[in-house]
């Protein structure tokens, strides 16, 4: 996966226009967020995971799998 989007609109823009509206997270931090929920999004996509089975263990191999692909945390 490439660089971390820096702006708003980059990736998931209504998600991040959602935490801005509710003031649920800083301005600067928004586009992180983003950036992390498009990956874990992408992850579940991969792995053919329906909304109902993301639980702790999914979460848990999502945070996992880049040290299994060899992958470094962006």
């Amino acid at each position: 996966m490439g660089k971390m989007a820096t702006t708003l609109g980059d990736e998931l823009p209504a998600f991040q226009k959602y935490l801005l509206e509710k003031h649920l997270a800083p301005e600067k931090n928004v586009p992180f967020y983003a950036h992390w929920v498009s990956r874990f999004l992408d992850y579940a996509r991969k792995n053919e995971l329906s909304a109902s089975e993301y639980q702790e263990a999914v979460i848990l191999d999502f945070l996992d799998s880049p040290k299994s692909e060899n992958h470094v945390l962006d």
